[in-house]
């Protein structure tokens, strides 16, 4: 199992923190050299880069479809990318349109979340987000089991 935690020192409404991106190799492992800070999106279907990252790490589009936004419809072109999460797992060959999110250089969606357990607390005053890959248990706050 692998986890991180991410702790703020007042309520958040913004998940964030900082990951690493590289180009999928074609054969070996990825190369990661520079940091981006990532939003975490519940409500976005899958993970979106910047024209930063396609920029940085001169990546080439493998193909063009269409991607639905809050703000419209519009034609993206798609990259493989590995990301490196801050408990050190690697996703690999993530599928992933261009886009433009706001405040950040990646959001992260569900295509990430939903391989892991998710969990965001606000007790105290203070948010904190944690996850963890693969999900090992089942949380339910109705019947207070944790299994």
């Amino acid at each position: 199992m692998f986890a991180f935690t991410s702790r703020y020192t007042s309520l958040s409404n913004v998940l964030k923190n900082e990951v690493q991106v590289a180009q999928t190799p074609v054969m070996g492992e990825a190369v990661f050299t520079e940091k981006y800070l990532a939003i975490w999106d519940t409500g976005a279907t899958c993970s979106v880069i910047t024209q930063k990252i396609v920029d940085e790490l001169r990546l080439k589009p493998i193909s063009f479809d269409r991607v639905s936004t809050p703000n419209g419809i519009y034609i993206a072109p798609f990259f493989y990318v590995d990301i490196l999460l801050p408990n050190g797992v690697t996703v690999p060959r993530l599928l992933v349109p261009m886009g433009r999110p706001s405040e950040c250089d990646l959001l992260i969606g569900m295509d990430i979340i939903g391989k892991g357990d998710f969990a965001v607390t606000n007790f105290g005053g203070k948010t904190v987000f944690t996850y963890r890959i693969p999900s090992i248990m089942e949380f339910d706050f109705v019947n207070h089991t944790y299994n």
